[in-house]
């Protein structure tokens, strides 16, 4: 394991693991919830142009504190072999995709702590947040965002104080 910023533990992705849920590192302050959306939405229709194999994800948290990004989000994918299609597109890219962004540090992905929408939600589900806006609350996707375009219902998860 790894110690950053002596607060958060973190945990390399390994191959021969089945995680689904992931944590991206290096977010650009000003990135906002629905510009991390279209970054997935954009991933997984590639993806799915390419392959019969579905690519989509379920759950999205990305922590705000005084209306700024706090660095990094929570993703989790429906699949294991989305996730290393995304961290092998991903992993130590630059932002250069966000408008407004002249960020210089690299997208770093990690394998999260929480692993699974069932398990995150029951995590978050329980907290409370100091915010001012659902717009800065974990969210779950049913059925989960393919980047295709569907409508899909944006379920909040946890409760603002």
């Amino acid at each position: 394991m790894h110690n950053v910023d002596n607060k958060h533990q973190i945990t390399p992705l390994q191959r021969d693991q089945d995680a689904t849920t992931i944590m991206i590192r290096n977010i650009p302050y000003n990135c906002r919830r629905k510009e991390l959306i279209g970054m997935l939405d954009d991933f997984c229709l590639m993806e799915n142009q390419k392959s019969p194999m579905p690519y989509a994800y379920d759950f999205l948290y990305l922590p705000i504190d005084f209306r700024r990004s706090r660095g990094f989000a929570f993703v989790n994918f429906t699949s294991s072999s989305a996730v290393w299609k995304f961290y092998d597109n991903m992993h130590l890219a630059n932002w250069d995709f966000l408008p407004r962004s002249k960020w210089k540090r690299s997208i770093e992905i990690v394998c999260a702590k929480i692993q699974g929408k069932e398990e995150l939600v029951r995590h978050f589900s329980k907290s409370m947040f100091e915010c001012e806006s659902d717009e800065y609350l974990p969210v779950c996707f049913t059925p989960a965002r393919d980047g295709l375009g569907q409508p899909v219902e944006l379920t909040i998860v946890g409760n603002r104080r």
